[in-house]
């Protein structure tokens, strides 16, 4: 199971990006041994990418990334595009001036390929997973999670789009306003066998906010889709009891903007 986790945009630069001339790819069990190699050294994070897919008149290698919350998304490129073929080359950069322990999570291209989170495994998912209900009942409360996720592919994003956002309600099912001592603390998105794992942006709500919602964003999340259905669920913290819950809404489209 892929966990992708969360730790602002920090500066940091691509060097060194080497990459061989076109050569056929490995084949194995019908397809390529695409393999990512991630290693961290005084200088940065070294990326080794085998059998990267370019098209077959490239002469560069471009790179490009963003590093925001521990979310380090990389965007790689064969240039030109422009021959109506395709091999492989092995490619290898440096992203200077980002440490081991300032990154929960790697991107290249929308695909997951490193994640490091010291809080949470398969075993806590699943018990996560078992926990969360559709409808929350806290004393005499009941809430339902609403929640609307997009990737944004307007002309200033870039080709593949920037990365998910989403946005989670807490609603009360009876309109009354929600409780202070109720508070959302974490999201979790599941995709497949991915997962997004991320504290809200510590943003204030928009002003016309009904009392009877809580709402909270988080940013810089993975590529995945857009046009695909997602489970999302919700950490509640009740510091009443000091108790945490779990409430999920299953089945949300993660919306493409255009």
């Amino acid at each position: 199971m892929a966990v992708s986790c969360e730790k602002k945009e920090q500066e940091s630069q691509v060097s060194n990006v080497n990459w061989t001339p076109c050569k056929q790819g490995i084949l194995r069990s019908g397809g390529l041994l695409d393999t990512v190699e991630v290693e961290f050294t005084n200088k940065g994070v070294q990326i080794t990418h085998n059998n990267f897919v370019v098209p077959c008149d490239f002469t560069t290698v471009n790179v490009t990334h963003t590093f925001v919350n521990g979310v380090l998304n990389i965007t790689q490129q064969g240039l030109p595009n422009q021959a109506n073929c395709v091999c492989y080359t092995d490619v290898s950069y440096t992203i200077n001036g980002i440490l081991q322990n300032e990154v929960n999570v790697i991107f290249i291209n929308g695909v997951q390929v490193y994640c490091y989170n010291d809080e949470i495994d398969e075993e806590q998912i699943s018990r996560i997973k078992e926990k969360a209900v559709d409808t929350l009942v806290i004393g005499s409360n009941s809430f339902k999670l609403d929640a609307y996720l997009w990737r944004d592919f307007m002309p200033i994003s870039p080709a593949d789009g920037k990365p998910m956002i989403s946005i989670n309600w807490l609603v009360s099912t009876d309109l009354a306003k929600i409780p202070e001592n109720i508070s959302m603390v974490k999201q979790y998105v599941f995709y497949e066998d991915k997962i997004w794992v991320a504290d809200y942006e510590n943003e204030a709500p928009a002003p016309s906010l009904p009392e009877y919602k809580l709402e909270r964003i988080s940013r810089n999340g993975p590529k995945w889709g857009p046009n695909i259905y997602v489970d999302v669920i919700s950490k509640i913290y009740d510091s009443k009891t000091n108790k945490y819950y779990y409430i999920k809404r299953k089945g949300v489209y993660v919306v493409r903007t255009i």
